[in-house]
Parts: C-alpha cells; sequence; structure tokens
C-alpha cells in the first residue's frame, strides 16, 4: 500500500494556490520562484540605476544621457525576463495572476517610456512614467521575497504490514 505524507487533496501551496488533485508543486516550483525573485531584484535594482542617470543627466552632466539610453535596452530586456519568468511562476508553482498581469503593465510601460525617450517627445510623461515603472520594479521584487518558496513535492512512502510474531501459548 502506497500512501503520502499528505495527499494532493490537502496540500497547502504558496500564498494564493490552490490544491491540484493528484499533483503538487515540486522542484520546478521551487526553482521558478527563485528564478522570479532573482530577475525582479535584478530589474528592480536596474530601474534604479536608470533613475540616477536621468538625475545625472539633469543635473547637467550629459554624458549620463548615453548610458540612460544604452541602459533603457537592458531594462527592458529584464523586464521581459520578469515577465516571462511569473508566468513560468503561476504555471509551475501555481503562483497569483497579479504579478503576470503587473509585469505586462511593467512591458508596456517600459516600452511606452522607452519610445518616448527615444523619440524626444512628451518628455514632460518620461519622469512620471519612470517613477511608476522603478516603484513597479520594486513592488515587483518586494513581493517576489515575501511569497514563500515552495515546498518540495512529498516522494510516496512504502508501507508494509509488520506481522507480529506468534504469541506464546499461555495454557502451558
Amino acid at each position: 500500500m502506497t500512501t503520502t505524507a499528505d495527499s494532493a487533496d490537502e496540500t497547502q501551496g504558496a500564498e494564493g494556490t490552490r490544491p491540484v488533485p493528484g499533483r503538487s508543486p515540486g522542484r520546478g516550483a521551487r526553482i521558478a520562484r527563485m528564478c522570479l525573485r532573482s530577475v525582479a531584484t535584478l530589474a528592480a535594482v536596474d530601474g534604479l540605476v536608470q533613475a540616477a542617470l536621468a538625475g545625472k543627466f539633469i543635473s547637467g552632466n550629459y554624458d549620463a544621457l548615453d548610458l540612460h539610453g544604452t541602459n533603457s535596452n537592458i531594462l527592458t530586456a529584464l523586464t521581459i525576463a520578469v515577465l516571462l519568468v511569473s508566468l513560468e511562476d503561476r504555471r509551475l508553482a501555481r503562483g497569483r495572476w497579479w504579478p503576470v498581469i503587473g509585469g505586462v503593465a511593467l512591458v508596456v510601460a517600459v516600452g511606452a517610456q522607452s519610445s518616448i525617450g527615444w523619440a524626444d517627445v512628451l518628455l514632460e510623461l518620461h519622469v512620471p512614467l519612470g517613477v511608476t515603472v522603478v516603484a513597479g520594479l520594486i513592488m515587483m521584487a518586494v513581493w517576489s521575497w515575501r511569497a514563500p518558496l515552495v515546498a518540495a513535492q512529498k516522494r510516496p512512502v512504502e508501507t508494509h504490514p509488520v506481522q507480529q510474531p506468534d504469541a506464546p501459548d499461555a495454557s502451558r
């Protein structure tokens, strides 16, 4: 007879997850959540670097504008990576949907931000949108660290009935 320590119907997953009969999150879910933490943290740090480069440019260091433009490409790639990894986290760890929706919003916002910056139009929207993007990236990173790592799947344990030795005859 095979039993598990926790049946699939009783599995308690990460925050916002639901049990799936016959399947519980395993090693892939932990890796997806750790990747989300790593990529979201990198994106948030790069967003802060982007803000610092913008501040240097605004304060008169015009060489920072080239770095700001180059870093926008890096930030775009990292934001797309956050979206892709949040999709995997949702699929494997059965995480919440809002990080995926937030990832889509961040990709759209960063795309708009880059377009506005490179086209040199509507710059009055560039700074407030940049602040919003950095805030969103930080929120995503903070959530990824607050969400618990998914417990590894417990393996089935084989159980065998214990045979009792014959009891001595008490009538003797």
